[in-house]
Protein backbone atom coordinates (compact mmCIF):
# COMPACT_ATOMS: atom_id res chain seq x y z
CA UNK A 1 0.00 0.00 0.00
CA UNK A 2 2.82 2.37 0.41
CA UNK A 3 4.19 2.03 -2.81
CA UNK A 4 1.08 1.90 -5.17
CA UNK A 5 -1.62 3.48 -2.75
CA UNK A 6 -4.74 2.32 -0.40
CA UNK A 7 -7.15 2.70 -3.28
CA UNK A 8 -5.07 0.41 -5.67
CA UNK A 9 -4.42 -2.37 -2.77
CA UNK A 10 -7.79 -2.10 -1.86
CA UNK A 11 -9.30 -2.69 -5.66
CA UNK A 12 -7.00 -5.04 -5.93
CA UNK A 13 -7.57 -7.19 -3.18
CA UNK A 14 -11.66 -6.64 -4.14
CA UNK A 15 -10.81 -7.86 -7.94
CA UNK A 16 -9.25 -11.08 -6.87
CA UNK A 17 -11.55 -11.89 -4.25
CA UNK A 18 -14.34 -11.90 -6.64
CA UNK A 19 -12.74 -13.15 -9.73
CA UNK A 20 -11.37 -16.05 -8.00
CA UNK A 21 -14.74 -16.54 -6.20
CA UNK A 22 -16.01 -16.95 -9.14
CA UNK A 23 -13.57 -19.30 -10.35
CA UNK A 24 -13.80 -21.28 -7.34
CA UNK A 25 -17.30 -21.93 -7.99
CA UNK A 26 -17.00 -23.11 -11.34
CA UNK A 27 -13.79 -25.69 -11.06
CA UNK A 28 -14.28 -29.11 -10.86
CA UNK A 29 -11.03 -30.87 -9.50
CA UNK A 30 -10.42 -30.62 -6.07
CA UNK A 31 -6.62 -29.58 -6.31
CA UNK A 32 -7.22 -26.08 -8.56
CA UNK A 33 -10.29 -25.88 -5.78
CA UNK A 34 -7.38 -25.67 -3.47
CA UNK A 35 -4.95 -24.18 -5.24
CA UNK A 36 -7.92 -20.70 -6.01
CA UNK A 37 -8.80 -20.32 -2.64
CA UNK A 38 -4.64 -20.13 -1.21
CA UNK A 39 -4.35 -17.54 -4.78
CA UNK A 40 -7.54 -15.81 -3.26
CA UNK A 41 -5.78 -15.62 0.41
CA UNK A 42 -1.92 -14.31 -0.81
CA UNK A 43 -4.32 -11.11 -2.84
CA UNK A 44 -6.68 -10.50 0.46
CA UNK A 45 -5.13 -7.72 1.60
CA UNK A 46 -8.14 -5.94 3.10
CA UNK A 47 -8.24 -6.12 6.24
CA UNK A 48 -4.28 -4.47 7.29
CA UNK A 49 -5.14 -1.74 4.46
CA UNK A 50 -8.59 -1.00 6.19
CA UNK A 51 -7.04 -0.87 10.23
CA UNK A 52 -3.97 1.10 8.45
CA UNK A 53 -6.80 3.49 7.66
CA UNK A 54 -9.36 3.82 10.21
CA UNK A 55 -5.68 4.72 12.60
CA UNK A 56 -4.96 7.67 10.32
CA UNK A 57 -8.15 9.07 10.42
CA UNK A 58 -8.55 8.77 14.38
CA UNK A 59 -5.41 10.96 14.25
CA UNK A 60 -4.06 9.69 17.90
CA UNK A 61 -7.51 9.20 19.72
CA UNK A 62 -8.17 5.20 20.80
CA UNK A 63 -11.45 6.10 21.24
CA UNK A 64 -11.92 6.70 18.31
CA UNK A 65 -10.06 3.84 16.95
CA UNK A 66 -11.31 1.21 18.92
CA UNK A 67 -14.72 2.30 17.84
CA UNK A 68 -13.30 2.15 13.82
CA UNK A 69 -11.70 -1.30 14.49
CA UNK A 70 -14.71 -2.82 16.37
CA UNK A 71 -17.28 -1.30 13.41
CA UNK A 72 -15.29 -2.90 10.70
CA UNK A 73 -14.89 -6.21 12.66
CA UNK A 74 -18.86 -6.38 12.89
CA UNK A 75 -19.60 -5.35 9.24
CA UNK A 76 -17.08 -8.29 8.47
CA UNK A 77 -19.13 -10.92 11.26
CA UNK A 78 -22.24 -9.31 9.40
CA UNK A 79 -20.69 -10.12 5.41
CA UNK A 80 -20.24 -13.45 7.10
CA UNK A 81 -23.52 -13.94 8.12
CA UNK A 82 -25.39 -12.54 5.64
CA UNK A 83 -23.68 -14.28 2.49
CA UNK A 84 -24.72 -17.66 2.84
CA UNK A 85 -28.03 -16.58 2.90
CA UNK A 86 -27.51 -14.61 -0.63
CA UNK A 87 -25.72 -17.70 -1.95
CA UNK A 88 -28.50 -19.69 -0.85
CA UNK A 89 -31.21 -17.72 -2.76
CA UNK A 90 -28.87 -17.53 -6.10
Amino acid sequence: ADIYGRKFVLMASLSIAAIGSLWFGLTSSYWAAVAIRLGIGFGNGIMAVCRTAISEVAHGNKDLESQGVGQLTSMVGYGMLISPAIGGLL
